[in-house]
């Protein structure tokens, strides 16, 4: 289950880069992927601090990020 999007938090982030969406961001890192999976193949799993003001991410670790489409 997602941590509520009204607190900063620390965790494994579901997000997309472009169009930037904050899927959400999670405990574990299994829940992570199961929503990732879920969310679409254009969503990539990190762990990470929210900023529940601003919707902001910050990664501290992440994967390689799914491909920038339109991007050179």
């Amino acid at each position: 289950m997602a941590y509520p999007r009204s607190v900063d938090q620390e965790g494994w982030g579901v997000y997309r880069v472009v169009p930037w969406h904050m899927h959400g961001i999670y405990l574990t890192e299994l829940e992570a992927d199961a929503e990732a999976v879920k969310a679409g193949k254009h969503y990539a799993v990190g762990f990470g601090s929210s900023h529940a003001r601003s919707g902001n991410f910050t990664l501290v670790s992440s994967r390689i990020h799914p491909p920038l489409h339109g991007c050179v």
